[in-house]
């Protein structure tokens, strides 16, 4: 006959339990958050690669290619600033998306229905990381000195 389990054994394997859910959860989180830092990345790659075929332009498209490194440029910086503030990061990094997309289209507006699949991709991605970003433990301050002992 099997032997049954004190009330106490039986709390201790909950708790256990709700502590490895909640471990899970958090490394889901985590992912999510390092895929929409690879979105990032891959936004300033496909940048990057767009101001190398300006460039090759050279004369006729000077001012693309200022644009254009522009924006790479805060798609990198954005991809750096998600180490230390992924919400904040993110959320910049849709509004921008989003404007970038905006002004594409009031300039010409058929360039909303172009690559329609990937910019929504890019999208989710980002969205994706910023509500797990937002789900993830906020860094506690290190305190050092106790505030109340020191002398005034």
């Amino acid at each position: 006959m099997p032997q049954r389990r004190s009330p106490e054994e039986i709390k201790r394997s909950f708790e256990m339990a709700k502590k490895m859910a909640q471990r899970a959860k958090k490394k889901e989180d985590e992912v999510s958050v390092k895929y929409a830092k690879n979105a990032l990345l891959l936004l300033t790659i496909v940048q990057a690669i767009i101001t190398a075929y300006y460039i090759s332009e050279w004369p006729w498209l000077t001012m693309g290619i200022f644009i254009e490194a522009a924006i790479g440029a805060t798609f990198l910086g954005l991809f750096f600033y998600a180490k230390n503030e992924p919400v904040r990061a993110f959320t910049i990094a849709i509004i921008v998306y989003g404007a970038i997309i905006l002004i594409l289209a009031a300039v010409n507006f058929a360039t909303i229905f172009s690559a329609v699949f990937l910019k929504a991709i890019v999208i989710a991605i980002l969205i994706t990381g910023l509500t797990a970003a937002k789900k993830l433990p906020k860094p506690k301050p290190d305190i050092t000195d106790d505030l109340l002992d020191d002398d005034l």
